[in-house]
């Protein structure tokens, strides 16, 4: 049989905040582990994300590509770099929610 709890928390946020299914797979745990009897005080941790976007700069990185004759149109996913500055404020791209 399967055990009943009152408490989820997902670590699955990801770089983009959501990119692993979050949703998807908290809303399976919570049909399967969670009380459904009303007045249940069930909570799912994170139960929202918000993701947040900003263009930035980094000579050292533009330097480190050119270097290593990396093209620059690709897209990577690195961290950032000590001289590393937002060109704008972060805008949020999206929000999403893990409660239901």
């Amino acid at each position: 049989a399967v055990g009943r709890c009152d408490v989820i928390v997902a670590e699955l946020l990801g770089s983009f905040a959501d990119n692993e299914f979050m949703c998807a797979i908290t809303g399976t745990v919570r049909a399967l582990f969670l009380d459904p009897g009303e007045g249940a005080n069930n909570i799912v941790i994170p139960d929202q994300f918000t993701a947040y976007a900003a263009p930035v700069t980094s000579p050292l990185m533009y330097e480190t590509l050119l270097r290593l004759k990396r093209p620059l149109d690709a897209p990577y996913i690195c961290s950032l770099t000590p001289d590393a500055r937002l060109l704008t404020n972060p805008r949020k791209v999206w929000s999403g929610c893990c409660d239901t």
